[in-house]
């Protein structure tokens, strides 16, 4: 009984092994998990806004052709326009500062049309599920 009594004793708990960097790691997981959550409403909220005001009236299968070819065309014109980007990016092997700031434009046009992407397709689906 005494040496389970000293083994305890010897380990140490939980919250004293943790570490600075393993509390900064707790945090950042918290915060980005917060910061995501968040996201993903704002997308939400945004297709829902999107699909209550672009409702075509009346709501004839002419009218929703209408507007879904009128809202896919600035679609694919934004990635046919980074894909020439990504080609040459990818292509390049210098790593001057030009093609660093490139490659962060670019990083941040993709992050920018696939939350737009997103939302286009979550409109549709409101669309489709019969959003008022």
């Amino acid at each position: 009984m005494t040496d389970q009594i000293e083994a305890n004793e010897n380990e140490k708990s939980l919250l004293q092994s943790l570490t600075r960097e393993d509390v900064k790691l707790f945090i950042i997981t918290i915060l980005a998990t917060v910061i995501a959550n968040i996201v993903t409403v704002v997308v939400v909220a945004v297709a829902v806004i999107l699909a209550r005001s672009g409702r075509p009236h009346p709501a004839t299968p002419g009218n929703y052709a209408i507007n879904f070819s009128l809202s896919i065309v600035p679609m694919i014109l934004l990635w046919a326009g980074v894909s020439p980007l990504l080609r040459t990016l990818a292509k390049s092997k210098t790593l001057d500062l030009s093609t660093k700031v490139l490659r962060w434009v670019i990083i941040i046009l993709l992050a920018l049309l696939g939350m737009i992407t997103l939302i286009y397709v979550l409109t549709w689906i409101g669309f489709a599920s019969g959003i008022h």
